[in-house]
């Protein structure tokens, strides 16, 4: 007679939560599926969409429910770790305030609370943080003085090596004719450690709005931005106020829209 393996409370946690999980996913490929029909229907395909982020956002919601359920386990250390960068930053403040005491001075949970107070400094709503790099051609320029003397300012964070980056210069060309006299300025912040090479991709691009870098790659000052990755883009009024962050160009051109109309 053959006995029935069982694991422990925890496996069978984790096993639930997986099926559960692993269905959201098939579900939404599925969705993902019907989109690659370029003969669908227009509405048909908004629908769909809007399935794919429903979808994703009770993807999202299991996870926190398991997350906090078993927050003073291995499972919810776990999904905290592979998750933290995805939620919301006054959410992740709430759970890391519900951490049990042993796990608080973990190093991964440190980790997290360093990137928290990284994306808090510059959360939307939040005053801009100031940089003093060199342009190009070797002058001292600060952030400061294109933010202050524009309706809005534009950070863009960069670099010659990134091909995302340099894919996104075309549309960020158009956007500044169709923009900077209404009140536009765009500031470019490169990740590049090598001077000729970063000058030789502005020449070459066509890149035509001011430019600045400490040529310290990711270890220098853009670390107070807390990026985690380029190219990323800001918004920031006239006042100083970060008004939209980490967001693609399609959605600067409906801000502007907004702000410059």
């Amino acid at each position: 007679m053959k006995k029935e393996i069982s694991g422990t409370v925890l496996n069978d946690i984790w096993n639930k939560y997986n099926i559960q999980a692993d269905s959201m996913c098939a579900e939404r490929l599925r969705v993902y599926a019907i989109l690659r029909d370029t003969m669908l229907a227009e509405d048909v395909r908004e629908i769909q969409w809007k399935l794919i982020h429903s979808k994703l956002h009770s993807s999202h919601a299991h996870m926190l429910q398991t997350l906090k359920v078993n927050i003073d386990n291995s499972i919810g250390l776990f999904l905290l770790m592979s998750n933290y960068k995805g939620m919301n930053l006054e959410v992740l403040d709430t759970i890391l305030g519900i951490l049990p005491v042993r796990y608080q001075e973990n190093e991964c949970v440190l980790r997290v609370k360093e990137y928290l107070y990284k994306e808090s400094k510059t959360s939307v709503g939040k005053y801009f943080i100031d940089l003093e790099m060199l342009t190009p051609e070797g002058k001292k320029a600060k952030l400061s003085n294109y933010v202050y003397n524009n309706k809005v300012t534009l950070l863009e964070f960069w670099a010659s090596w990134c091909g995302p980056c340099c894919r996104e210069i075309p549309d960020l060309a158009r956007l500044y004719d169709l923009y900077m006299d209404k009140g536009l300025e765009i500031v470019g912040v490169s990740l590049d450690v090598n001077q000729a090479n970063w000058k030789k991709t502005i020449d070459m691009m066509n890149i035509s709005w001011p430019q600045m870098s400490d040529l310290k790659g990711r270890h220098g000052e853009v670390l107070r931005y807390g990026l985690r990755g380029i190219p990323t883009l800001f918004l920031i009024n006239q006042e100083g106020i970060i008004i939209a962050k980490k967001i693609g160009v399609n959605m600067v051109y409906e801000e502007l829209e907004k702000i410059l109309k």
